[in-house]
């Protein structure tokens, strides 16, 4: 595989993956890769990125139907070209920072995972193309946030507890936000909204194009249990 896919481990976790540990030993092998037993490099986490230095790359890996528990830094995919991120399930267990990272990739797709208890359930930043559709994401920090992203696509995702807000996007060109669900998010800031999306070109003569449509958003400012209530009104 002439690809810069790791995992990256750290023995003394707690929660730690049930799949993972065959292909986790294999990529201590590979040659371009150097891993000490014991050695923390970051708490767990599954990472394809581009290692032109080494003459790899990793474009349209597939990250599909991993199982991570505990403290992580979750699944990253970095300045790649069609990577796919399908069928996993993180649970952070109330410390894990990311379920899925986009960073600076074009044409990916993170579709159908599960994502509990992280700060970060999916965040993408600096791409291009990229599709986010069918994710269910349950107490959670924030649930989908974006920077910078370009013709980007949010569809059928499910969101329900997120503790800051459901989603934050800033985005350009072409945007699609349809059909999601978004309930009881945004209930720990005194300005809740469950989904917000910030596009500067949409008030400027340009080719931009932002649709919203079919989205249900629930009880934002109102946790789950209604124990919590934000004291002012909510936002869409």
């Amino acid at each position: 595989m002439s690809c810069a896919a790791i995992i990256l481990t750290c023995a003394p976790l707690r929660g730690w993956y049930t799949r993972e540990r065959r292909t986790r030993d294999r990529h201590r092998q590979h040659p371009g890769i150097t891993l000490k037993a014991g050695q923390l490099l970051v708490p767990g986490a599954i990472y394809c990125l581009a290692d032109a230095k080494n003459g790899y790359a990793a474009d349209h890996v597939v990250v599909r139907d991993n199982h991570l528990l505990g403290l992580q830094a979750g699944i990253v995919v970095s300045r790649i070209a069609g990577p796919a991120v399908s069928g996993n399930h993180v649970d952070g267990n109330g410390g894990g920072w990311y379920g899925v990272r986009v960073d600076d990739c074009t044409d990916a797709r993170a579709e159908h995972n599960n994502l509990d208890e992280v700060f970060f359930a999916v965040h993408l930043s600096e791409g291009e193309r990229n599709r986010v559709a069918g994710n269910r994401i349950d107490q959670s920090g924030v649930g989908i946030t974006c920077t910078q992203e370009a013709d980007l696509e949010v569809t059928g995702n499910t969101l329900q507890s997120c503790l800051v807000l459901g989603m934050a996007l800033y985005v350009r060109g072409a945007v699609a936000v349809l059909e999601n669900r978004v309930q009881n998010c945004g209930y720990a800031l005194a300005l809740p909204f469950g989904i917000g999306v910030f596009a500067e070109e949409v008030l400027q003569p340009s080719g931009a194009h932002l649709r919203i449509e079919d989205c249900e958003v629930l009880d934002t400012g109102v946790s789950a249990d209604g124990s919590q209530v934000t004291t002012v009104n909510a936002s869409a």
